[in-house]
This record gives structure tokens, C-alpha cells and sequence, in this order.
């Protein structure tokens, strides 16, 4: 189970670019959870079904399969690992959900963001997501929509807190370091 990272996030920018983004996330809502990062920057489908890392079985531990069923069994398993990964790459140039996550959002998950709340001036919300905050699928969404984020964020696991702000899609500031206690000591 990951630390999870919280970010406060206050977004501003034009009103007509921050009532896009309020709406799409809250259309973005799934089981009760709303996410920036699939409203936004959607992980493709056809990442779900493959494996990060490595092939599932090397030729060591398939020579030394226990019998001929599991050893046929572990040979179909590393080909389709190959012919997913192969596609997955070739259309998005990552072989797996994990990498191309890290990659594009900074972050292994989805975010699971708290209601948003929309004030004349900017779209307020909590995300959580495993690890770190997603400064990557900020970066990004800022960039494409034009908007200022301004974050503060809280991963007790480690002790470690930081604020930052992106702007047209470039972090401007970015400040981190260690603490003691809850939700920055």
C-alpha cells in the first residue's frame, strides 16, 4: 500500500478556461470519487491489460517449470505479455500502464480528488495520489488549458511537504522539505 500524497490545489486562470475545467471534472466523477488526471489526461485502454516491468517469466523459470503443463503455461503467458506490451508500445511508445503513468502524470494512479468548489475566482479541490503529488499531469493540464495551479502538498509516510505553482504549463516554483507531524507539523 502507497503513502498517499495530498494536495491542495487552487486553480485560476480566465473565467471562461476555469468553468471548462470545473465541469469536466466534475463530469469526470466515477463511484463517487472525482479525477483531474482522467478528465483530462485519460490513461489509454489499451495499457490495462499489460504488466510493468519486466516479462513475466524469465527462460531460467520456465526451464524449471515442475512439468510440461506449466512450462506450456508460462510460455503463452510471456507471449501475450510480448503482444500486448508490443501493441501498447507501438501506439502510445510505452509497454505498460505503469511507465506511461509515471511518465504523464507523476504519479502510479489516477488522483482521487474531493468535491471541487468553484469560487469567482478559482477552482479549489484535494487530490490524493500514491507517492507524490502529480506535477507531471499538472504540467500537462496547464499547458493545455491555459491555467495557473498553485498546490501545496503532504505525504506523512515520509515526512516530506512542498508547495509549488505551474503557469502555462511550466513550474515556476517549486519548494519542498522534511517535517514532523500531520499535514505539515
Amino acid at each position: 500500500m502507497p503513502n498517499w500524497c495530498e494536495t491542495d490545489l487552487i486553480v485560476s486562470g480566465r473565467k471562461d478556461r476555469l468553468d471548462e475545467f470545473f465541469e469536466a471534472v466534475v463530469a469526470s466523477k466515477e463511484e463517487d470519487e472525482y479525477s483531474v488526471l482522467r478528465a483530462f489526461l485519460p490513461r489509454p485502454e489499451v495499457l490495462n491489460n499489460t504488466k510493468p516491468d519486466r516479462i513475466p517469466w524469465t527462460d531460467d523459470e520456465i526451464a524449471s517449470s515442475v512439468d510440461e503443463a506449466t512450462r506450456a503455461q508460462r510460455i503463452e503467458e510471456n507471449r501475450v505479455w510480448q503482444e500486448t506490451s508490443g501493441v501498447a508500445t507501438l501506439q502510445t511508445g510505452f509497454p505498460d500502464w505503469y511507465s506511461w503513468s509515471l511518465s504523464m502524470w507523476g504519479t502510479k494512479w489516477y488522483d482521487r480528488a474531493f468535491e471541487p468548489v468553484r469560487t469567482p475566482r478559482s477552482v479549489k479541490l484535494t487530490l490524493l495520489t500514491a507517492w507524490s503529488t502529480p506535477y507531471n499531469g499538472l504540467e500537462r493540464i496547464s499547458a493545455q488549458t491555459g491555467l495557473t495551479m498553485v498546490g501545496r502538498w503532504y505525504e506523512g509516510g515520509m515526512g516530506v511537504q512542498g508547495y509549488f505553482k505551474i503557469q502555462d504549463g511550466e513550474c515556476l516554483r517549486d519548494i519542498s522539505r522534511n517535517y514532523r507531524g500531520w499535514r505539515g507539523g
